[in-house]
């Protein structure tokens, strides 16, 4: 299969997974043991950095061929707003598809209010959770090459009320990390590790992903 960001590449990879066996899940549902027993894994990460749209149509692909993934949601986006009736509703059917909606955390603008990461997390989970109607359990900074924050302090994200943190170590032992990031696999396509090793985590942004041409994007 031609490697590059279609969406219709999108779905040869998730075929391919789902044809060699591969549980596709996202992070709620492999700590929930819906993964258990599986030979393969492929864990399934979305980080909402640009457009809810191109989140939807992943989303579409995945409940059509029985995957499911997590979805970080940005609540400072220049482009997006996830309160706004339009995206509230987009995120709602990414949830209805299977889809998982988590906090994608932006520390600059928390600490520009002054608050530390505990008190930054709290608040930043309760907006996503009651302007959406929604309950969250996952957590992902943002720009983590830039801000330098990785890993969240385990005291505050557990303060906060979150059930995990995607960068934190249970989710890198033993699985082998992909990430699209600025349009490029550093490694090489996912589609060429299937088969090569039995668990992987996924990132993708969506922004990076279209039906014939990147233009479409921007």
């Amino acid at each position: 299969m031609p490697c590059n960001f279609t969406f219709a590449h999108y779905r040869e990879i998730l075929s391919e997974a789902r044809a060699l066996g591969f549980a596709c899940v996202s992070f709620q549902d492999l700590l929930d043991g819906k993964a258990d027993g599986a030979a393969r894994v492929l864990l399934l990460r979305h980080d909402i950095d640009f457009t809810v749209n191109n989140a939807l149509r992943l989303a579409q692909i995945e409940h059509e061929l029985g995957a499911t993934a997590t979805y970080f949601v940005r609540l400072h986006a220049v482009h997006y707003n996830p309160l706004a009736l339009t995206t509230m509703r987009q995120l709602h059917e990414i949830q209805r598809l299977g889809g998982e909606l988590g906090l994608h955390y932006e520390a600059p603008y928390v600490a520009a209010l002054g608050f530390d990461d505990e008190e930054g997390l709290r608040r930043e989970k309760l907006i996503l959770e009651t302007g959406l109607a929604i309950t969250v359990q996952g957590v992902c900074p943002h720009e983590v090459v830039r801000t330098n924050t990785m890993v969240l302090p385990e005291a505050a994200v557990s303060a906060a009320g979150f059930r995990y943190q995607a960068y934190a170590p249970q989710f890198f032992g033993g699985l082998k990390y992909l990430s699209d990031s600025s349009a490029r696999w550093r490694e090489g396509c996912v589609c060429g590790w299937l088969g090569r090793v039995d668990r992987l985590y996924v990132l993708t942004h969506g922004f990076w992903w279209y039906e014939q041409t990147p233009l479409e994007n921007y």
